[in-house]
């Protein structure tokens, strides 16, 4: 399943692998991203995920189906 990390802010690698391991180890990934990324806004389900007020930045990631 592919993910879209939207932000206001550049998106480093470190971070997108983060939020790779979340997707594909938790059971609750919008719980766990709330807990584990500062800038985390919101999981709208629809695999976008928003860090921040913007969207000036998009990178995708690729994560395991659950």
């Amino acid at each position: 399943m592919l993910i879209e990390v939207r932000s206001d802010k550049p998106i480093n690698e470190l971070r997108l692998k983060k939020i790779q391991y979340i997707f594909n180890e938790s059971q609750c990934p919008n719980e766990s991203l709330r807990d584990s990324i500062p800038d985390f806004t919101n999981y709208d389900g629809d695999q976008i995920v928003q860090l921040g007020e913007g969207d000036n930045h998009v990178e995708f990631i690729e994560v395991n189906e659950r």
